[in-house]
């Protein structure tokens, strides 16, 4: 009977992750999709890759573990960012103007990204707005060779899950 359950269960899971993964391939991005203009001149956009990955980690400073829900780009390495998808911008939080951090998310179907650090919005970015793939969302804090993380959290059908399964290969 166990095994009966055991097998079961493998086939419910393997037929529920050949779902998922069929109904977000039209949702894949590459990582350097989102980046508009980079913080120093002549940085290639292949150079801009993600440093902190989503799940089980440590504290760098405590050695604590803890877990990451969403990914990170390298500090001062993003000027301007945008969208890495067509969709509709659905929240927008923060105060943007140098105040406190931000966040921006924007829905593709089933798919969520936040995008959330320190930035400062355009003034022509509303909740409710229909935007295409490489709409700038946000301007980064600072400018020349300084600039702060950006960040992507990201659910599918409401649950959290890890960015990089969307990025292309």
């Amino acid at each position: 009977m166990k095994k009966l359950v055991i097998f079961f269960t493998l086939v419910i899971a393997v037929i529920f992750s050949s779902c998922v993964t069929a109904k977000k391939d039209d949702l894949c991005f590459s990582e350097q999709s989102v980046v508009l203009e980079a913080t120093k001149q002549g940085r290639g956009f292949s150079d801009i890759r993600i440093v902190r990955r989503f799940g089980e980690t440590r504290n760098v400073f405590t050695g604590e573990p803890y877990f990451c829900d969403h990914v990170a780009y390298p500090y001062y390495s993003i000027r301007k960012f945008c969208s890495a998808l067509d969709g509709e911008v659905t929240e927008m939080r923060g105060f943007g103007d140098n105040k406190a951090d931000a966040s921006v998310t924007v829905k593709t179907g089933n798919l969520e990204i936040e995008y959330f650090g320190y930035f400062r919005f355009p003034e022509n970015l509303n909740v409710g707005d229909k935007i295409k793939k490489g709409t700038c969302l946000g301007i980064m804090f600072g400018g020349g060779e300084t600039g702060m993380v950006l960040h992507l959290r990201t659910r599918y059908n409401g649950r959290l899950v890890d960015p990089e399964q969307f990025f292309l290969k």
